[in-house]
Protein backbone atom coordinates (compact mmCIF):
# COMPACT_ATOMS: atom_id res chain seq x y z
CA UNK A 1 0.00 0.00 0.00
CA UNK A 2 1.29 3.44 -0.95
CA UNK A 3 -0.05 6.48 0.91
CA UNK A 4 -0.49 9.72 -1.02
CA UNK A 5 -1.89 12.74 0.84
CA UNK A 6 -5.38 11.89 2.15
CA UNK A 7 -5.93 8.78 0.09
CA UNK A 8 -4.30 5.43 -0.39
CA UNK A 9 -3.77 3.14 -3.33
CA UNK A 10 -3.74 -0.61 -2.90
CA UNK A 11 -2.08 -2.43 -5.78
CA UNK A 12 -3.48 -5.91 -6.30
CA UNK A 13 -2.62 -8.32 -9.09
CA UNK A 14 -5.21 -7.04 -11.58
CA UNK A 15 -6.89 -4.21 -9.65
CA UNK A 16 -6.08 -0.85 -8.22
CA UNK A 17 -8.28 0.06 -5.28
CA UNK A 18 -8.42 3.76 -4.55
CA UNK A 19 -9.78 4.56 -1.12
CA UNK A 20 -11.04 8.08 -0.44
CA UNK A 21 -12.53 8.64 3.01
CA UNK A 22 -14.80 11.42 1.74
CA UNK A 23 -15.79 9.87 -1.58
CA UNK A 24 -18.12 6.99 -2.39
CA UNK A 25 -17.07 4.31 -4.85
CA UNK A 26 -19.09 4.78 -8.00
CA UNK A 27 -18.76 4.82 -11.78
CA UNK A 28 -16.16 7.61 -11.69
CA UNK A 29 -14.01 5.49 -9.36
CA UNK A 30 -14.07 2.67 -11.90
CA UNK A 31 -12.94 5.09 -14.62
CA UNK A 32 -10.13 6.36 -12.40
CA UNK A 33 -9.12 2.78 -11.56
CA UNK A 34 -8.96 1.93 -15.27
CA UNK A 35 -6.92 5.05 -16.05
CA UNK A 36 -4.48 4.32 -13.23
CA UNK A 37 -4.17 0.70 -14.34
CA UNK A 38 -3.43 1.78 -17.91
CA UNK A 39 -0.74 4.18 -16.67
CA UNK A 40 0.72 1.46 -14.43
CA UNK A 41 0.93 -0.84 -17.44
CA UNK A 42 2.74 1.88 -19.37
CA UNK A 43 5.12 2.35 -16.43
CA UNK A 44 5.94 -1.33 -16.65
CA UNK A 45 6.21 -1.50 -20.44
CA UNK A 46 8.11 1.77 -20.87
CA UNK A 47 10.17 1.81 -17.70
CA UNK A 48 12.46 4.57 -18.97
CA UNK A 49 9.43 6.89 -18.67
CA UNK A 50 8.10 5.53 -15.37
CA UNK A 51 8.72 8.81 -13.52
CA UNK A 52 6.54 10.69 -15.99
CA UNK A 53 3.79 8.07 -15.78
CA UNK A 54 3.93 8.12 -11.97
CA UNK A 55 3.54 11.89 -12.09
CA UNK A 56 0.50 11.46 -14.36
CA UNK A 57 -1.01 8.98 -11.89
CA UNK A 58 -0.50 11.41 -9.02
CA UNK A 59 -2.00 14.31 -10.98
CA UNK A 60 -5.07 12.27 -11.97
CA UNK A 61 -5.60 11.03 -8.41
CA UNK A 62 -5.30 14.56 -7.03
CA UNK A 63 -7.83 15.82 -9.60
CA UNK A 64 -10.22 13.02 -8.63
CA UNK A 65 -9.74 13.71 -4.93
CA UNK A 66 -10.45 17.41 -5.49
CA UNK A 67 -13.56 16.58 -7.52
CA UNK A 68 -14.85 14.21 -4.83
CA UNK A 69 -14.12 16.69 -2.06
CA UNK A 70 -16.02 19.43 -3.89
CA UNK A 71 -18.95 17.12 -4.72
CA UNK A 72 -19.46 15.81 -1.19
CA UNK A 73 -19.20 19.10 0.75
Amino acid sequence: MHHLANYSIVFLEENVVIDYPECYHDKSTIIVEKTVQDLMNLMHDLSAYSDQFLNMVCVKLQEYKDTCTAAYR
